[in-house]
């Protein structure tokens, strides 16, 4: 049968929650990521980010961030060993990836933030603002606000990614569900994309 078939064919790590419990996030886990040296970031409706080393038998508490101060949805690392995290509390936080993890910048938005991008051939940084309908550009080497495009994003998360032309297509979740294709070099809107177009 299906469950049989799901037993056979899918392989999966776990760790003894028992153990770990007094580390463990409080909340709904939004968003994980991946960093170097067999380390993991998980992002949590308890306001904080977990920094855990994930080792053959055993996952192991490396750092709890807590300077967000409302629910954290994605975290996502960034070139030069830097780590950039989105949330409710209307910013995003660029942190070192590597121990201390100490807090580099904060880049305030118009209101809540969902989703975060970054670009592979070029240092930029876009993220996706529910509070304001906004994508925001950032250097995400200077932190400096590179341009805004308003009217894109809606109350929901909105997912990003990068096309393989260069261009960003990001999805909504309020009808008429569109999908924006975006210009990141000129900040044009190329395209969009309604429910009964797809």
């Amino acid at each position: 049968n299906g469950v049989s078939f799901l037993k056979q064919k899918v392989k999966s790590k776990t760790w003894d929650v028992n153990i770990k419990k007094e580390n463990a996030h409080s909340d709904y886990i939004y968003g994980i990521c991946e960093l170097s040296n067999q380390r993991l970031v998980s992002c949590s409706n308890d306001y904080t980010i977990k920094i855990w080393r994930i080792g053959q038998k055993d996952l192991s508490l490396l750092s709890t961030l807590t300077n967000h101060t409302n629910y954290v949805y994605k975290a996502i690392p960034l070139p030069h060993n830097k780590l950039a995290s989105c949330s409710e509390d209307s910013t995003v936080r660029i942190w070192n990836s590597d121990n201390p993890y100490q807090q580099l910048a904060t880049l305030t938005h118009g209101g809540c933030v969902y989703y975060l991008l970054q670009l592979k051939k070029k240092d930029i940084l876009v993220t996706s603002c529910g509070g304001d309908s906004s994508l925001y550009f950032w250097n995400s080497s200077t932190y400096q606000k590179l341009n805004t495009i308003k009217n894109v994003c809606t109350t929901y998360s909105e997912h990003m990614i990068e096309l393989a032309d260069g261009n960003i297509a990001v999805s909504s979740s309020v009808s008429p569900y569109p999908i924006v294709i975006i210009n990141p070099t000129n900040y044009s809107i190329i395209k969009e994309i309604k429910d009964q177009e797809y």
